[in-house]
């Protein structure tokens, strides 16, 4: 038919070529519709999970910030305690002083009951002097009398005293 088969040939293929790539330009089209569609419904699916995911961590970020929050404040209410405690033990140490004083003052106003107790005249001069001397009159008085009574074998219900004011004690 063709005189010329080269050139027959060289026709051919450039038809074949050209109708393939047609072919393949339109199946490249329809790939690549199908691959963007594809990936715009991944696109959407990754992005609502990861939403979720954040959304999730922003919750999740929230409450850290309040545990840290309370953290902080129970802190404070740690050191809030150890310094009451702190001063709790100041106080314990105080009243430790005192209860000492205390011991000492009533020795001594044993002894001296036991000392004045064969001369009741010297008893209550004594005592009275030495408690008037520690600062101590005013709340050791009932324990005086007490004392005095069994000392003395007296009955001091009805004695009244006046206090005289000693401004070293006050």
């Amino acid at each position: 038919m063709f005189d010329d088969q080269e050139k027959f040939k060289g026709m051919l293929t450039e038809i074949v070529n050209a109708a393939v790539n047609d072919s393949l330009k339109k199946e490249f089209e329809v790939l690549d519709v199908s691959i963007n569609q594809k990936f715009g419904k991944m696109e959407k699916k990754f992005e609502k999970r990861f939403g979720k995911v954040d959304k999730n961590l922003k919750i999740i970020s929230g409450r850290l910030t309040t545990l840290e929050g309370r953290m902080d404040n129970l802190e404070g209410r740690m050191e809030s305690i150890e310094g009451r405690m702190d001063n709790l033990e100041g106080r314990m140490e105080s009243i430790e002083g005192e209860m000492k004083n205390v011991k000492v003052e009533m020795e001594s106003m044993s002894q001296a009951v036991e000392y004045a107790g064969g001369r009741s005249d010297l008893a209550c001069t004594h005592t009275f002097k030495l408690l008037e001397d520690t600062g101590r009159l005013g709340r050791q008085f009932d324990l005086l009398i007490l004392a005095l009574e069994k000392s003395c074998k007296v009955d001091l219900t009805d004695v009244k005293v006046i206090t005289p004011v000693n401004p070293e004690h006050n």
